[in-house]
């Protein structure tokens, strides 16, 4: 049977084995005189299993919640360790004593000798750069947008 379930893929094609097999090989349809029994008959079994699938989803359900609640409880009490432990650490941090460093050597004073510094524009350029630069008079290339 799970062969043949696995072959027709969702239930439906299943069911139209099911019955088409009650129909070739059984006198299901035939040999009954009133069509209502057949279908009592068969209502009869789909009302056992739909009352145990029934059950079987409540159980799962009732499960699932259980374990979900496990979960929670799990993660509340997890966390209020962690703030517990959180807690004793800083009360463990203020207790104890704070450690600075003395330094008994006084900085050491430089002396500040007073030199003309160059100008902003004369002190970034290199003395090559400013040759090049008053000696070029020569008008941009050709294609280069100037012409």
């Amino acid at each position: 049977s799970v062969n043949l379930a696995q072959q027709a893929g969702s239930i439906e094609p299943l069911l139209d084995s099911f019955f088409g097999f009650l129909l070739r090989k059984t006198d299901f349809y035939t040999g009954i005189a009133d069509e209502k029994e057949a279908e009592k008959m068969v209502m009869k079994y789909f009302s056992k299993y739909s009352k145990q699938g029934k059950k079987k989803r409540e159980d799962e359900a009732e499960k699932n919640r259980l374990a979900d609640e496990e979960r929670k409880r799990r993660a509340a009490e997890k966390r209020k360790k962690e703030e517990e432990e959180f807690n004793r650490r800083q009360e463990e941090l203020k207790s104890q004593p704070k450690i600075e460093e003395v330094v008994d050597e006084e900085p050491k004073i430089t002396e500040v000798v007073d030199e003309p510094m160059p100008a902003a524009d004369e002190a970034d350029k290199p003395a090559e750069d400013k040759k090049d630069e008053e000696e070029d008079n020569t008008p941009p290339p050709p294609g280069n947008g100037y012409g």
